[in-house]
């Protein structure tokens, strides 16, 4: 089957696109959360409150077999259709069904090809290895350009074969010392768990960012808040949590869509940096999610450099604009 076969119908409310179908439409994970309909739901309820939702759903004949969720913003000299809760998404894509992947990515550039002028159209944080980038760049609808940088790292080989040894080395003995000295706990953090942890974790995380002059609100903690409380209970959210003598010390909020696990945000409390606080809890979720079978450790958006020293694969996100 081609695209022909298929039809864009534009949807204006996220009631019209059944949950179930929804659901039962895939993207490389993690872009999958990105655009799921409770990650949508959260930025239509916050972020995107003003925003007017324009859903493009792909369907041949009945059946829907791939969707792209965009909304309508007004920003300065006109209307911009872009991804629902950007510039808070960290992998976005097409969603489809298996098999449907050609056929939709070209379906939806032609269509996006024929959106009204005057709309500039930005699709932002594109999965390089995803539906639209690899059916799309051939295609002259859109200007594909390199974004930010998110590297990865691949968990199906040992750590030690991949990371700087020097690294390495540090993390150990700085372990050695902590449990030493001190009750040393490391737990992941799941379900009603996740939930009733956020608010130690926003805590920790802004008075870090407070210290360090860093914006609080990205993401926005409404957008946060309500994305935990949605995606959690499934066990598609979850905390690793470093705690020493019971205190807080590091904690990572993760997105779970298997077999990726992608670093959302961070939180370090600054009194225990020195002992390499989020390093130890960097290397002890490599661990975790190792044994639990997952492939990938998406760190997420941001080229620091303490992700290459863990071995991280270097990854360039892609942006498609139509000016």
């Amino acid at each position: 089957m081609t695209s022909s076969d298929l039809r864009i119908e534009v949807r204006e409310d996220l009631n019209a696109v059944p949950a179930s179908q929804w659901d039962a439409l895939r993207a490389r994970p993690p872009a999958s959360l990105n655009l799921s309909r409770e990650w949508a739901a959260a930025a239509l309820a916050t972020t995107d409150i003003d925003a007017q939702p324009r859903l493009l759903a792909i369907r041949r004949r009945d059946r829907l077999v791939g969707l792209l969720p965009l909304v309508l913003r007004s920003r300065g000299g006109g209307p911009i259709l872009g991804f629902i809760g950007a510039p808070h998404n960290d992998l976005t894509d097409l969603l489809t069904l298996p098999g449907e992947e050609r056929a939709a990515a070209a379906v939806t550039l032609e269509f996006l090809g024929t959106w009204e002028r005057g709309t500039v159209i930005d699709l932002e944080d594109l999965d390089p290895l995803g539906t639209l980038a690899i059916h799309g760049q051939d295609r002259r609808v859109l200007e594909w350009s390199a974004s930010t940088g998110a590297p990865k790292i691949d968990l199906r080989q040992p750590w030690t074969s991949i990371a700087s040894p020097r690294l390495a080395k540090r993390i150990s003995t700085s372990m050695e010392r902590l449990r030493a000295a001190h009750s040393v706990e490391i737990s992941l953090e799941r379900g009603a768990s996740t939930v009733a942890a956020l608010p130690a974790f926003i805590s920790c995380r802004e008075a870090r960012l407070k210290a360090k002059g860093r914006p609080l609100d990205l993401p926005p903690l409404p957008l946060l808040e309500d994305v935990v409380g949605r995606l959690a209970p499934s066990g598609r959210c979850a905390l690793v949590e470093l705690r020493i003598d019971g205190e807080l010390a590091a904690a990572d909020l993760y997105l779970l869509d298997p077999p990726v696990g992608m670093m959302w945000l961070r939180a370090l409390e600054r009194k225990w940096q020195k002992h390499l606080s989020g390093h130890l809890l960097l290397y002890a979720t490599v661990k975790l999610l190792g044994k639990e079978g997952y492939e990938v450790l998406d760190l997420g958006r941001g080229e620091e450099p303490y992700k290459f020293e863990f071995g991280a694969e270097a990854r360039l996100l892609l942006r498609a604009t139509r000016p």
